[in-house]
């Protein structure tokens, strides 16, 4: 991506500041009105106020309208003041009424700091011009404004709006065109994810620390950092979208997935799994209560799904089921290591033969059968458009069938079975992740808490984005049925047993 060059410092105010600070560093400095100075944006790298000292009004007004129109459009925005007393005055002025805002403060006489401050502020392209189709999608003005800086070199783009994750926005696949591209004018499509802009960083920040040293580069998006852009209100995290693959689900379902669920493990995310395994790790036991108790949150599980469940059989609250698991957790040695944290079958997409990872925005560090208890949960216990609205009986049957009683083992379903029905495909699924669960050198018993743990998790989440709304009823009816499913687990806890088998 290639724009103009941006070195122009818009300043704002009387007060007089070293120009020659900033032509040292390749900027120029241009003096503008507040009323004007958005007309200057597009050659602008930053804007400084600078008043008389002790005046405070017109730093006011800039904090009010022209620094959050600047942050729109990729601006740093600085203040220069002229004494300490000055500079704690602004920053109190700035913590109580503009906390989210980016500026920074300097002092006059150190005006090379704002200097050098305004030359390392990250590439921001400039708004362009491109027309946003469809008309039917409505977006907002902040998000067509991001959008037109996140392809400023596109004089066209069209949005196709697909499922997000839990704190975005919206999601879209972008199809752009780059008339001055030497290559052609029409690039593989760009995933968008918009959200808050502390959500977006916090999310780039996961795909720096987890994703792109970890995960094949052809097995994850690759992430597009000069299209990254921010206003004050939302931000943008794009990349190239994974094309010509299908959900991990309607693959299994389909029964092509042979093989995807090892690929997953096994190759996709081998670089997380080995690092439990690294010189000088080990187990720890001081991790696992902390982790069951953050992923169940059983005070924000809905009212209406716990009433369901205990229709379907439920006897306890869900708060004394989470009590249960914390104090059963204390002191139990689990391998620790990196995991996806958000692994349910939406994010996994199957092509060919490799399993492709998107969305690292739950990735941090937890017990190495996190992930595989994650999307087991997921697989058995999601809706998807496939389902039928009457087949909740017949789903619990089978679902019964796999949690046995009160689940005295999580081995894997047998081989064979008396005959093909509409969840063989589930079932061997299961099977192949319960092979992967026999490979994390765990216990029994960690294994149980954490899937007892994820399947409060999931009765906790919102449904699954349905486009038929007769499957709400079923999808929620699952997601209540996956407590009375923990509650089996909390109820046939063992001791400490190792799983029998490896991988």
């Amino acid at each position: 991506m290639t724009t103009g060059e941006r070195n122009d410092v818009l300043v704002i105010g009387n007060a007089a500041l070293d120009a020659i600070e900033f032509s040292h560093r390749y900027l120029k400095i241009k003096r503008v009105e507040l009323t004007n100075a958005p007309k200057h944006f597009d050659n602008a790298k930053a804007i400084i106020v600078a008043d008389a000292p002790g005046k405070f009004l017109l730093i006011k007004d800039c904090y009010s309208d022209v620094f959050l129109k600047a942050e729109d459009h990729g601006l740093a925005q600085v203040v220069l003041v002229h004494s300490n007393e000055d500079l704690r005055q602004v920053d109190a002025l700035r913590k109580i009424n503009y906390p989210n805002s980016t500026s920074k403060i300097f002092l006059v006489n150190k005006t090379w700091k704002a200097a050098q401050f305004v030359a390392c502020h990250p590439f921001s392209p400039k708004v362009g011009n491109a027309t946003i189709d469809p008309p039917s999608i409505t977006i907002s003005d902040d998000v067509k404004l991001l959008l037109r800086r996140a392809f400023s070199d596109c004089d066209y783009i069209f949005l196709k709006k697909i499922s997000g994750g839990k704190a975005s926005m919206a999601v879209y696949c972008v199809y752009a065109r780059l008339p001055q591209s030497i290559a052609g004018p029409r690039p593989l499509p760009f995933f968008v994810k918009i959200a808050e802009p502390s959500v977006i960083e916090e999310e780039k920040k996961k795909y720096h620390d987890y994703a792109e040293n970890y995960i094949p580069f052809n097995l994850r998006p690759n992430l597009n950092h000069d299209r990254c852009v921010r206003t004050s209100t939302c931000a943008a995290l794009v990349g190239n979208f994974v094309n010509d693959a299908i959900p991990l689900r309607q693959c299994l379902r389909l029964g092509q997935g042979i093989g995807a669920l090892f690929s997953l493990f096994e190759t996709s995310l081998k670089g997380f799994r080995l690092q439990p395994f690294a010189p000088g790790q080990g187990r720890r036991d001081d991790i696992l209560p902390g982790f069951v108790k953050d992923r169940i949150r059983a005070s924000e599980i809905a009212a209406d799904v716990v009433d369901r469940a205990k229709r379907l059989g439920l006897l306890r609250a869900p708060a004394e089921l989470e009590d249960g698991l914390c104090q059963k957790a204390e002191k139990i040695p689990c391998l620790i290591g990196p995991c996806h944290g958000d692994l349910h079958s939406g994010n996994v997409m199957v092509r060919g033969g490799d399993a492709i990872l998107i969305d690292f925005s739950s990735a941090g560090d937890g017990p190495l059968t996190a992930d595989p208890a994650a999307l087991e949960v997921s697989l058995i216990f999601g809706t998807d458009e496939e389902d039928k609205a009457d087949t909740f009986d017949e789903w619990r049957m089978f679902t019964d069938h796999i949690y046995e009683g009160n689940v005295q083992s999580l081995r894997p379903p047998a081989l064979s079975e008396s005959k093909p029905g509409p969840y063989s495909w589930l079932r061997r699924s299961i099977r192949e992740l319960r092979h992967i669960l026999l490979g994390c050198e765990a216990g029994e018993l960690e294994a149980k808490l954490i899937l007892a743990a994820y399947l409060m998790r999931y009765a906790r989440l919102g449904l699954e984005d349905l486009t038929n709304p007769s499957l709400e009823p079923l999808a929620l009816d699952k997601h209540a049925y996956a407590l009375v499913v923990a509650e089996r687990i909390v109820a046939g806890l063992p001791d400490d047993i190792i799983l029998k088998g490896s991988s």
